[in-house]
């Protein structure tokens, strides 16, 4: 019975050193606000399907004087799926490359900013209100997407290779002047645009 227990404890111990190995990203920046935003106003990760629609919120922060920082938080397995070829559309790639090796899965997070009118800290779709409008980068000119991945992968497309550890991913493509696209993967960007306004 004590060999049991210390075999599950290790086991445990293992799962844990695998789950704080996860790479957590950081998005930091500025957001343009067209007229004045709500002081409850928050800046949140969310998961998103296939079709972009929010899933569940993983993080959030606050929204102070026109500028944010949020850390990306865990994903539960059953929030993954299969990441295949072309699974994702990601900025100057689209959905044109290949990913290796098979089996890993994903998630794909999105930066957003809402009104958290009864201030509970959690996003309630039927009353808090949502800001449209998009997220870029701004030293060069570029766009991101959030991706997470379970395993490190490779993605292969139009002449380029990225590495992506197992977490979260800040997949880039910036667009400097009179030069041709630079492809990313980092944990961080500092330069987050958000233009944004209430509707």
């Amino acid at each position: 019975m004590k060999r049991f227990r210390f075999s599950l404890l290790l086991l445990l111990l293992s799962l844990t050193e695998i789950s704080l190995a996860q790479q957590q990203a950081t998005l930091s920046g500025i957001a343009k606000v067209q007229g004045e935003a709500p002081a409850n106003t928050k800046v949140a990760i969310h998961l998103v399907d296939r079709d972009n629609a929010w899933q569940r919120e993983t993080a959030s922060g606050t929204f102070t004087a026109g500028t944010f920082s949020i850390q990306t938080a865990g994903v539960n397995p059953e929030e993954l799926t299969p990441f295949r070829n072309g699974a994702v559309l990601l900025p100057g790639l689209q959905n044109e490359y290949t990913v290796s090796p098979e089996g890993a899965n994903f998630a794909k997070g999105q930066i957003n900013m809402y009104v958290d009118t009864d201030g509970n800290n959690v996003f309630d779709r039927s009353s808090d209100n949502v800001f449209i409008g998009v997220a870029s980068l701004e030293n060069p000119i570029g766009f991101f997407t959030l991706v997470y991945v379970d395993q490190a992968v490779t993605i292969t497309g139009k002449g380029v290779t990225l590495n992506f550890v197992a977490g979260w991913n800040v997949y880039t493509v910036r667009y400097p002047e009179e030069s041709d696209p630079v492809y990313a993967v980092e944990a961080s960007v500092s330069d987050v645009l958000m233009d944004v306004f209430l509707p």
